[in-house]
């Protein structure tokens, strides 16, 4: 029975460190650099707030990933973990 919990456990935090990877040109942000790279920038933003076990965002992961890629250069697509980074999100009641 412990090994099943400890599997589970795994399991669990496994899809929880992130639904982008790190070659990705879907920028990862967070409480360290959402104002720097977002806020005081003069590139125009596509904001992703994502929780990594949320279903409708795992299934939507593969399109910003595809967003990201076909505005490469245009503008800058990124994604917060609300999980991990609330008080991001918390100025824009999400």
């Amino acid at each position: 029975m412990k090994f099943f919990q400890v599997l589970l456990i795994i399991a669990l935090f496994s899809g929880a460190f992130s639904l982008y990877g790190s070659n990705s040109k879907v920028v990862k942000l967070d409480s360290n650099n959402f104002r720097d790279k977002v806020i005081n920038s003069k590139e125009v933003w596509f904001v992703e707030f994502y929780a990594p076990w949320c279903g409708h965002c795992k299934n939507l992961a593969p399109e910003y990933e595809k967003l990201a890629n076909a505005l490469d250069g245009i503008i800058k697509v990124g994604a917060v973990d609300m999980t991990t980074d609330q008080q991001v999100g918390a100025p824009y009641n999400v």
